[in-house]
């Protein structure tokens, strides 16, 4: 990256900008097999997203996008998420990223007797521990972590930004949103809501049909499909 930010030769540039872009590609191949590995996981063990903090690990994840996928887990479920690999007999290593007014490096401080090493700041941290002692820490950070924040329930408030119109909701709209990006602590993704709004119907889609497409409608008669990702199966609040 410094050979490709520093030259003016373009017999240098194309090369260089031909590995850039393979590694990015290759990043996104892994971030998004890691992705779908948690979103597994949550499904076939519901219990783990029941925690103040989600904790999960699997001993092929690519530790390198770890943090990426801690990072997008959070803005998911609105929780501290923490991300860990565990290759047999080596110890557990991964990364944790935090919700605005949870500080993952304190929570984890408090939960020190069940880490080999830790390091980071409010809002991010890498660990390592013994692979055993995943569920203690899992269950002990929980009740750390609902202790800082002042939270009971497993689930924290949503806090919601602006009311819209489903027909507000366009390609347009995105693209202003976009212009806020990018987004991460102190500057979250808004949350817009719409009120009095009814499912007229929905379908299963995907390979597995694992995902659910929604087609919602308001008091004007405005229409809007969404998608439900992996809300096959799954209640509707």
């Amino acid at each position: 990256i410094v050979n490709f930010l520093t030259t003016d030769d373009p017999l240098l540039i194309q090369p260089l900008n031909v590995e850039l872009e393979r590694l990015n590609n290759q990043r996104k191949l892994l971030t998004g097999q890691v992705l779908e590995g948690t979103l597994t996981q949550l499904e076939r063990e519901p219990a783990l997203g029941r925690y103040a903090a989600l904790l999960l690990a699997h001993p092929e994840w690519h530790g390198g996008v770890l943090g990426l996928v801690a990072s997008r887990l959070v803005e998911i479920f609105r929780k501290p998420c923490l991300l860990l690999r565990t290759p047999p007999g080596e110890d557990a290593r991964g990364s944790a990223r935090s919700v605005e007014g949870c500080d993952i490096s304190a929570a984890l401080r408090a939960n020190q007797h069940f880490l080999h090493g830790f390091g980071g700041h409010p809002m991010a941290a890498g660990l390592s521990m013994a692979a055993e002692d995943i569920p203690a820490l899992r269950a002990s950070l929980s009740h750390t972590i609902r202790e800082m924040t002042g939270v009971d329930e497993a689930e924290p408030a949503l806090e919601l930004d602006a009311q819209v119109d489903l027909s507000e909701l366009n390609l347009l709209m995105l693209q202003e949103l976009e212009r806020l990006a990018p987004y991460g602590p102190g500057n979250p993704q808004p949350i817009l809501f719409a009120r009095n709004v009814e499912l007229v119907g929905e379908r299963t889609v995907g390979r597995s049909a694992e995902h659910r497409q929604l087609s919602l409608a308001d008091e004007t008669g405005t229409q809007l499909k969404v998608m439900h990702w992996r809300g096959a199966g799954q209640d509707l609040p």
